[in-house]
C-alpha cells in the first residue's frame, strides 16, 4: 500500500528551526512496509511507514503501532492530511494526494495503529525511488486516448489535438488539478456544463465547431479562474452577457466566428489586456470598451468594416497604433509585421529629379519592407 503525494515534514522538538527552514512541499512516496521479508508472518508491531523522497531515496522509517498520536483528516477530500508521530516528534503534512488513494492509505494506517491491520491491509515492497506523478500529457492521435484506463488524476496540463473529438471525455471533468486544457483542432459542437467546476487558467478551443459558450461556464468555478480563453475559428454567433463575468480573463480570442455584436457589458472584462475579434460580422462595438486598458487588440476588426476609431470610441493608444499602419506589397494593411527585409530602391524610378545621393555615390537607398505573412515575404525574397 503506497501513495505518491506532496509531503512537508515539521519537527515539533525544534519548531523555530522548522519554521526557518520551511520550504515548498517535496514530492514523495509513502508506503506501508514490513521489516521482514516474509510478510505473511508479520504483526502490526512490525509495520512501518516509509517516507521516500528524491533527496532520501532509501527512505525515512516511522513505526506506526502505538506511535501515531493523532490523524488530522478534516481536508482529506482535498487530498490533504497530517500524521502526528510520538517518536520522533514529527508532523507529516500530506498534500496534493489523490483523495480516494489517501483515504485508503489512512484507513490502513488507522487499522495498524490499533493492531487490527494483520491480514486486512496489503503491504508494499520497500520503495527505492519516488514515483513522480505525471503532470503533463499531450495526445495528438485518437488511438493514444487512454480509454477505460482514464487520465492520470495528477495532470495539471492536458492537450488533446487533432483527434476529431465530438464531445469532451467525462474523465477530463474529473481532473481537479488541471490548469491548462487545450482541445484545439477537433470537432466539438458543444461544451459540457461540468467544465464549469474545473479551476482552469487556460482554455484553448480554437478550430472546433462550437456554436455557443454556455453561460453556466462563465458563472462557475471556471469563470472565476480562467485567464486565457481562445474561442477562435468556431461558429459562435452570439455571446451571453454572463460571458463578461469572467473578470480574470486577460487574453481573449474570438476571431473567425460569426459574431454580429459583442455583449453590451463587455467593459466588465476588467482584466482584459489582449483581445482579438477579427473576421466576424461586427458592425459596431460597445461604447464601454473604451474603459478597458488594452495592451493589444486585433484592429482588423475596426479597419475591416471602416468603423470609427477616434478616442471617443476606443483607447487613444489603440488609435495611435492604427494610425501607424503600413502596407504589405500584396496590398493588405500591416499592424504587427510577421517579417521584414531591406530592399534597394533606385531613386530615379521614384522621381525624375534626385537631389539626395548616398555616401557610396549611387542613386540608390535602402528600403524597409514589412509583410503581412511569411508567404508574402517568400514571394519578394525569392524574386530578389
Amino acid at each position: 500500500m503506497k501513495i505518491t503525494c506532496g509531503v512537508e515534514l515539521v519537527n515539533r522538538a525544534h519548531p523555530a528551526i522548522s519554521a526557518r527552514n520551511k520550504t515548498k512541499y517535496s514530492v514523495a512516496t509513502l508506503a506501508l512496509c514490513h521489516k521482514l521479508k516474509q510478510r505473511e508472518m508479520h504483526s502490526d508491531k512490525d509495520v512501518f511507514l516509509i517516507l521516500c523522497t528524491h533527496k532520501n531515496p532509501r527512505g525515512a522509517k516511522y513505526k506506526i503501532y502505538n506511535n501515531v498520536d493523532k490523524l488530522f483528516t478534516k481536508f482529506i477530500n482535498d487530498g490533504k492530511a497530517t500524521l502526528r508521530f510520538k517518536e520522533p516528534p514529527h508532523d507529516l503534512i500530506i498534500s496534493k494526494a489523490d483523495p480516494l488513494q489517501l483515504k485508503g492509505f489512512l484507513h490502513g494506517v488507522g487499522l495498524t495503529i490499533v493492531g487490527q491491520g494483520t491480514g486486512r491491509i496489503r503491504l508494499s515492497e520497500t520503495p527505492t525511488k519516488v514515483d513522480r506523478p505525471k503532470q503533463k500529457l499531450a495526445i495528438m492521435q485518437r488511438s493514444d486516448l487512454p480509454g477505460k484506463k482514464g487520465f492520470p488524476e495528477s495532470l495539471t496540463w492536458l492537450q488533446i489535438q487533432s483527434c476529431k473529438l465530438k464531445k469532451i471525455d467525462l474523465g477530463v471533468l474529473k481532473l481537479v488539478h488541471l490548469e491548462v486544457l487545450d482541445l484545439a483542432h477537433n470537432s466539438l459542437k458543444e461544451l459540457p456544463l461540468g467544465l464549469s467546476q474545473l479551476k482552469l487558467k487556460e482554455l484553448i478551443l480554437h478550430h472546433n465547431e462550437l456554436t455557443s459558450f454556455p453561460p453556466q461556464l462563465a458563472t462557475g468555478i471556471l469563470g472565476q479562474n480562467v485567464q486565457v480563453l481562445d474561442l477562435s475559428f468556431n461558429n459562435i454567433a452570439e455571446l451571453s452577457p454572463y460571458f463578461c463575468l469572467m473578470r480574470k480573463v486577460s487574453v481573449l480570442s474570438l476571431k473567425n466566428n460569426r459574431l454580429s455584436k459583442l455583449p453590451r457589458n463587455f467593459h466588465s472584462l476588467e482584466s482584459l489586456r489582449m483581445f482579438s475579434a477579427s473576421h466576424n460580422e461586427l458592425k459596431v462595438i460597445p461604447f464601454g470598451i473604451r474603459k478597458l486598458q488594452l495592451d493589444t487588440v486585433l484592429h482588423q476588426t475596426i479597419v475591416e468594416y471602416d468603423l470609427p476609431y477616434t478616442s471617443h470610441y476606443i483607447p487613444s493608444t489603440l488609435v495611435d497604433y492604427i494610425i501607424e499602419q503600413c502596407v504589405c506589397p500584396c496590398g493588405k494593411k500591416v499592424f504587427q509585421n510577421t517579417s521584414s527585409c531591406i530592399l534597394v530602391l533606385d531613386l530615379y524610378k521614384l522621381a525624375s529629379t534626385v537631389v539626395y545621393i548616398n555616401n557610396t555615390g549611387r542613386f540608390k537607398v535602402p528600403l524597409e519592407v514589412y509583410f503581412c505573412s511569411t508567404k508574402c515575404w517568400k514571394k519578394v525574397h525569392y524574386r530578389k
